[in-house]
């Protein structure tokens, strides 16, 4: 969600699945993001994270330029660490610009 000064990751009642799935929507452009806790409850959390300076001090926002690894890390005591591993992707191999009959 993005929010004055910043974008802010928020759950309720969330497992630490939907956790993940949740900081993928905020790394979209880097990487998903991998369930592999074995945690079984569920968490509530907020994370507010500024990823240039905008001028405003929020309590527990990060610090301006801060990255969202380390934010997650120092505000929610979660270490994301890269991995390589097979991912899902889809592949758009030809485009039609009309429409064709079935």
């Amino acid at each position: 969600m993005q929010v004055r000064g910043g974008i802010q990751a928020l759950g309720r009642m969330q497992s630490t699945a939907d956790i993940a799935r949740n900081f993928s929507s905020v790394m979209a452009a880097r990487r998903p993001v991998i369930d592999k806790t074995g945690l079984s409850g569920v968490y509530d959390y907020d994370v507010l994270y500024q990823p240039e300076f905008q001028g405003a001090n929020v309590d527990d926002a990060s610090t301006p330029g801060e990255d969202f690894v380390a934010v997650v890390e120092r505000v929610l005591g979660l270490k994301l660490q890269p991995k390589k591993g097979p991912v899902d992707v889809v592949v758009i191999d030809s485009f039609n610009k009309t429409p064709t009959a079935n």
